[in-house]
């Protein structure tokens, strides 16, 4: 139940600051009027026409991190979830801009090129904007590669050394032996941080060998009892790694 309240709370923190990126981007757009929509659409409608596309920006800006945090971490399958993420909301413009402005319906194939462009541009600014908020963890990436700089993300009555991590959804309960902490971080990144240290045991878990006291078996399954006392899953996947590591018996 506490990791639920812990959960919930970063959940709530993380939508304040969008709701503040979505209104500052609409804003700024609705504004400024960017891309002929001054001229075409009336205040109001440019503030729905922008709140709207902004919105649907950030939204599919989400999926896609979530989307990343099952694929190899590296920078191909991010850029390909990118291009996708450009190509579907460059669609959906394209869409939204023939219904409402005239002469969207010739030459389809160099608007929506042009549409494609324009996403890459918002999307990068969403990009930056959530970096500068939210530095360490901006869209999964990792901004310092050591053991230390992953530690302090924790408050400092639960820094210590490492037990295990565990996914949960976009976010990891680092388990030290001082407590644990949600934090907002992807695994395969995580794992990258880290190496060296622990092994991945699992596709949400991860451990360090130094503090598993017991491995377990029971109806052909394989855990491992934590210094913490959890009990962790072992995926049948990771137990060749696991014996070579000499983590569990052969």
């Amino acid at each position: 139940m506490a990791a639920y309240f812990r959960a919930l709370q970063v959940t709530l923190r993380e939508w304040h600051r969008v709701g503040f990126l979505w209104a500052g981007l609409t804003g700024l757009a609705t504004l400024a009027g960017p891309f002929g929509t001054m001229d075409a659409l009336s205040f109001l409608a440019r503030a729905c026409y922008w709140g709207g596309v902004v919105g649907v920006a950030i939204a599919l800006h989400f999926v896609t991190r979530h989307v990343q945090g099952y694929l190899p971490a590296h920078r191909a399958s991010r850029a390909a979830a990118s291009g996708a993420y450009a190509v579907v909301l460059g669609v959906l413009l394209f869409g939204v801009n023939v219904w409402l402005f005239p002469g969207w319906e010739g030459g389809q194939f160099a608007k929506l090129l042009w549409l494609i462009m324009i996403v890459v541009v918002v999307v990068g600014a969403i990009h930056a904007v959530v970096a500068w908020l939210r530095p360490a963890d901006a869209a999964g990436g990792v901004k310092d590669v050591s053991a230390d700089a992953f530690l302090a993300r924790l408050p400092l009555h639960k820094r210590g050394p490492l037990i295990r991590l565990e996914a949960q959804d976009h976010y990891l309960n680092v388990v030290t032996q001082n407590g644990s902490e949600l934090v907002l971080m992807r695994m395969a990144d995580a794992e990258a941080v880290l190496q060296g240290i622990g092994l991945r045991v699992h596709r949400s878990h991860w451990v360090v060998p130094a503090e598993i006291r017991q491995v377990a078996r029971h109806q052909g399954k394989t855990s491992l009892i934590m210094a913490d006392g959890a009990s962790v899953p072992v995926s049948r996947s990771n137990l060749p790694a696991l014996r070579a590591a000499g983590v569990v018996p052969k």
